[in-house]
């Protein structure tokens, strides 16, 4: 049984969709988008959560619970929850918030479909589906001050009647991985008029405004961690808090905040078959990246769901952003990412000349070490720097009791050997975050550069870029 056909068979044990069989001449059917129709079901409820049906009183909504076309589902002060449609689309919702599924049309059979929602106010993640990746014009998420269209990605933001921040958190336009960059359209009314902006860069945002439509895009990446501890579990925000949502507040030497003793200790439980079984069960709901993170509702498996809603410590590994613990289920091998000639980019937008970046960070999975050896990023050609080329070695890290999603700061200061930096110092910022992909833990690396000269004025004042690659076998 393929896992789409066990999430379907998950929502049949809860009524949300008929009952179908598989092989030759089965039959899997399609949803339509007829107000009241089942498309989906709540997971990780915590706190209070009210759904609204058309028609009905409103009621108290758990974990597990059918979601139709038309309802209205709110958190209060102290509550989240994620939506979990059909085409595998995942919504996160923090406190405060409030959305409605209006549309939702879904074929399995050829994973066509339409998605519209709403997000009327509070603060949300996305994660797009089936439907967004074969048609992304097809999914659209209202705001109060515009839309959201969306080109395969993960979104986050909040929503307000005045203002709403929307951040791109997908893979950028510069993935060698061959997947679909992520890209959001901003739409919104400035006087009277429709006004778009495109954002095409991760962590890059817009905030639309009543009246005056969006903004240019713009770096929003110091607004992330204020967004993510929101749709955070109360009992893991102290730890999103120190740990900067799974990565280190590397100082100097950046060791992502884990002990740098190189030793095993008393890891998760490993798989022989380098992260294609499964993974220990947890993280937050700010984690979640496919359907598969239901069986955070409790730390239960979706086979325990099914059957007896027994607690199970297992999930299976599926695509998107990885964790610790999952990366602790393959048992053996080394590897190394590295990707050259990265482009750096201007605080206005520009390129910052020839410059680019290149990053070389090994994994040992058998020591439970991240970077160290031969691991470094290189600057090349940036006009921050009076040197052609600056060179900042990637100090290691054990990632065997860390938890969390696997990401990592590494943080360097340039000071007076740089003419350019002699004034004030001159700070780099690296940021790595671990992707699963093909039932793969830690398949491929995101990575992003920012770089800030506070001796010299915009547009030379900062410069970023963004890229993903995909591991290979050795060390560097």
């Amino acid at each position: 049984m393929t896992f789409l056909s066990l999430f379907l068979t998950f929502l049949m044990f809860l009524g949300a969709v008929p009952a179908y069989a598989e092989g030759p001449g089965s039959f899997i059917p399609a949803v339509s988008s007829q107000v009241g129709a089942r498309v989906g079901i709540t997971a990780a409820v915590q706190g209070t959560v009210q759904l609204l049906r058309p028609g009905q009183a409103g009621h108290l909504a758990g974990s597990g619970e059918a979601v139709h076309i038309g309802d209205v589902i709110e958190t209060d002060a102290e509550s989240q929850l994620q939506i979990i449609l059909l085409d595998e689309t995942v919504f996160t919702i923090g406190p405060e918030s409030s959305m409605v599924i209006d549309e939702f049309v879904y074929d399995p059979t050829d994973r066509s479909g339409v998605v519209r929602a709403s997000v009327t106010k509070g603060v949300f993640r996305f994660v797009t589906g089936q439907i967004a990746r074969k048609k992304p014009s097809n999914m659209e998420v209202k705001v109060p001050t515009g839309t959201i269209g969306v080109r395969g990605t993960i979104v986050l933001g909040s929503a307000a009647p005045e203002k709403s921040l929307v951040i791109l958190m997908g893979p950028g336009e510069n993935n060698n991985t061959g997947d679909r960059f992520g890209s959001l359209k901003l739409t919104g009314e400035a006087e009277g008029k429709k006004k778009s902006v495109n954002v095409n860069r991760p962590g890059f945002g817009s905030e639309l405004y009543a009246g005056k439509g969006p903004t240019p895009a713009f770096d929003a990446r110091d607004q992330v961690m204020g967004l993510q501890l929101q749709l955070t579990p109360k009992e893991d925000a102290g730890k999103a808090k120190k740990k900067s949502g799974g990565k280190g507040a590397g100082g100097g030497g950046g060791n992502a905040g884990g002990n740098d003793d190189g030793g095993d200790g008393d890891g998760g439980s490993a798989s022989s078959d380098a992260g294609q079984d499964t993974a220990a069960a947890g993280g937050s709901l700010r984690d979640t990246t496919s359907v598969g993170d239901l069986a955070q509702d409790a730390g239960r498996s979706v086979n325990a769901a099914i059957s007896d809603g027994a607690e199970a410590d297992v999930l299976q590994i599926l695509d998107g952003e990885a964790t610790f613990a999952q990366l602790r289920t393959v048992s053996t091998g080394q590897f190394n990412f590295k990707q050259t000639g990265v482009p750096l980019f201007l605080s206005n937008g520009s390129p910052d000349g020839a410059a680019n970046y290149n990053i070389q960070l090994d994994i040992d999975f058998g020591a439970r070490r991240i970077a160290g050896g031969n691991s470094r990023l290189v600057i090349n050609n940036s006009a921050l720097f009076g040197a052609p080329t600056r060179t900042f070695t990637l100090p290691g890290f054990s990632f065997n009791n860390l938890t969390g999603n696997a990401a990592a700061d590494f943080n360097f200061t340039v000071g007076s050997e740089d003419a350019n930096c002699s004034g004030s110092d001159c700070t780099v910022n690296l940021g790595v975050d671990f992707i699963n992909g093909g039932g793969v833990a830690g398949r491929s690396l995101d990575h992003d550069v920012i770089i800030i000269n506070p001796n010299q004025g915009a547009p030379n004042d900062r410069s970023t870029g963004a890229g993903q690659t995909q591991r290979q076998s050795g060390l560097s």
